[in-house]
């Protein structure tokens, strides 16, 4: 993705996906990651702003809820976290595509279990 480029409306349901790549994450990470990431998804989805994901953090996502302005290092994590997860949409990271489709492969056999293991139930 570019630095100019338009952020893409993108659902609630993508940012659970990114998160199956995740598993490595301490759940402390993954609830700031998806606090920032579920900021970004307001913005551009229910503010309907069209703007540069650049401009996005410079002008929206660096002000703290309860006013003034976040720390340097918080506005450089939340960047990564966003830059990361669009590269993610975009399918432009190999090594989140191939845990992606290792996740989805554990999610369908889970669900498959949870289904064998109520086909037996009820017999």
């Amino acid at each position: 993705m570019s630095q100019t480029q338009t952020v893409q409306k993108f659902s609630i349901r993508d940012i659970s996906e990114y998160f199956l790549t995740k598993s490595h994450l301490s759940e402390n990470t993954k609830q700031s990651q998806y606090s920032v990431l579920t900021d970004l998804h307001e913005i551009v989805v229910l503010y309907d702003i069209d703007e540069s994901l650049d401009t996005i953090l410079k002008s929206r996502m660096i002000q703290k809820k309860n006013g003034g302005t976040k720390s340097l290092t918080t506005q450089k994590n939340q960047a990564s976290v966003c830059r990361e997860f669009l590269l993610f949409l975009n399918g432009s990271s190999t090594s989140t595509a191939q845990n992606f489709s290792s996740a989805k492969k554990q999610a369908q056999t889970f669900e498959e279990a949870k289904e064998e293991f109520k086909e037996k139930l009820y017999s």
